[in-house]
């Protein structure tokens, strides 16, 4: 039988995870299309659901548990040239 061949585009959270959690089925060859740009760095934090981070440790070998901290508490920010705009009021 031949594999499929799947193709995700964006190196973004969704992306990455996407290409992660297919690259586990058998059957199936995962292409990564992603920017190559390794001068930009994103400083922003991105929050995640408990099953969300269920979910990466199942899917990402030996996950840095280092990179995830609780939260009791998020603001979310729209940001344009002139002002920020936070979306909870």
């Amino acid at each position: 039988m031949k594999k499929q061949r799947i193709c995700v585009v964006g190196d973004g959270l969704s992306g990455l995870m996407a290409a992660l959690a297919l690259n586990k089925l058998a059957g199936l060859e995962v292409h990564l299309i992603s920017r190559n740009n390794k001068y930009s760095r994103d400083k922003r934090t991105t929050a995640i659901s408990a099953s969300n981070y269920a979910f990466f440790n199942k899917v990402i070998d030996n996950l840095n548990k280092k990179s995830f901290w609780p939260s009791k508490k998020i603001d979310l920010f729209y940001e344009t040239k002139n002002k920020k705009m936070n979306f909870l009021n």
